[in-house]
């Protein structure tokens, strides 16, 4: 009995041993558009129209109308992330935004503007801060006006505008 105790004696000791390791996530601000991450240059598809409606070529009304935006493209982003964005010339423009008849080259001049009191036009390329009270549901303040000179041929016009968004 003494010579098995002491081999239980003399069997060398088991230690447990312990490491650590790093665990870590970096969150940051940004938007989802359709409730997924946007590549950077990626083409989202279409916002919506801005449909100044129909008119008589000898109207020279003022045409206005706010952008409708369809319900397929949504927005979201972080709250209290910087938003913002900028409108190109259009199809059409250059120095002005032109819409242009579907069966000739005639154009028709419109301005954009980001307020429907149409005060503050949206120069061409220049990028724009927009507000959100709701971060899930953010709306992009469109609007339009058009003014007709009487003297157009019958057609539609129209011009497609690329809207770049920039947090």
């Amino acid at each position: 009995m003494g010579a098995g105790l002491a081999a239980v004696l003399s069997t060398p000791a088991m230690a447990d041993t312990t490491t650590t390791f790093q665990v870590s996530a970096t969150v940051v601000s940004g938007c989802e558009i359709n409730g997924a991450l946007a590549s950077n240059g990626e083409v989202l598809g279409r916002y919506g129209q801005l449909d100044f409606g129909t008119h008589s070529s000898l109207s020279t009304d003022t045409a206005s109308a706010a952008i409708a935006a369809d319900a397929g493209l949504t927005l979201s982003c972080t709250p209290g992330i910087a938003l913002s964005m900028a409108l190109g010339a259009g199809q059409h423009g250059s120095a002005t935004r032109n819409m242009q008849a579907a069966g000739s080259s005639d154009l028709l001049p419109y301005r954009l503007y980001r307020d429907p009191a149409f005060s503050n036009e949206m120069q061409i390329d220049q990028a724009y801060a927009i507000t959100f009270a709701d971060p899930e549901a953010i709306a992009l303040p469109i609007y339009g006006r058009v003014v007709l000179s009487g003297d157009k041929p019958p057609d539609t016009y129209s011009d497609t505008v690329v809207l770049t968004l920039s947090w």
